[in-house]
């Protein structure tokens, strides 16, 4: 199976199949999104929600299964008070009808907080990253079946506290308490 639905090959394909490769991309840039959005609220069901269950997950900080990276994710995160995963270029390359290869270029920014630093001041952390996936189609759904993560550069420095917003701005939460999840729940969003 070729890789782009522009190659010549594809360009001959019943207008079903491009179709159905067009779909596939959407679904697994969806999976992708939904990882962001579930690392920045810190929301651990929509984390699991990306991976299959005998997924297998390195992160440099870790390397091990789907529920033992989540318990890892759960204490890294209790001192990270902001966090943006913020998604670039995805580029994804289909092996099979039912497997694929996603690489996808990540800046992330988390600001957390450190018992060895002055009151009134935290660590931001800024990283660029390439997130490696194998896809799989099981059941229907595309989900995460390996990922590596590939850092790029990382930077850390110590800033005060304050955000610098006035009080009537709202302020994104690391946590399900964030004002989108409100937001989504009065819109009656679920997903």
């Amino acid at each position: 199976m070729s890789n782009s639905i522009t190659e010549s090959a594809d360009r001959d394909q019943v207008p079903g199949e491009v179709l159905r490769r067009l779909a596939d991309e959407a679904e697994i840039r969806a999976v992708l999104m939904a990882y962001a959005r579930g690392a920045d609220r810190c929301d651990i069901e929509l984390l699991r929600s990306v991976y299959h269950p005998d997924a297998y997950d390195d992160h440099g900080f870790f390397a091990g299964g789907v529920e033992e990276f989540l318990e890892w994710f759960r204490v890294r995160h209790q001192t990270i008070i902001h966090s943006v995963h913020f998604l670039g270029n995805i580029s994804i390359e289909f092996v099979t009808g039912s497997v694929a290869l996603a690489e996808t270029y990540v800046r992330s920014s988390q600001r957390s907080l450190r018992p060895d630093l002055d009151e009134g001041f935290v660590e931001d952390h800024q990283a660029l990253a390439r997130l490696i996936d194998r896809f799989e189609r099981r059941d229907g759904a595309w989900r995460i079946a390996h990922r590596l993560v590939i850092f790029e550069t990382s930077e850390h420095r110590v800033v005060p506290a304050d955000n610098g917003f006035p009080a009537a701005v709202t302020v994104a939460l690391h946590s399900m308490d964030d004002a989108s999840y409100a937001f989504r729940r009065e819109h009656r969003v679920t997903s």
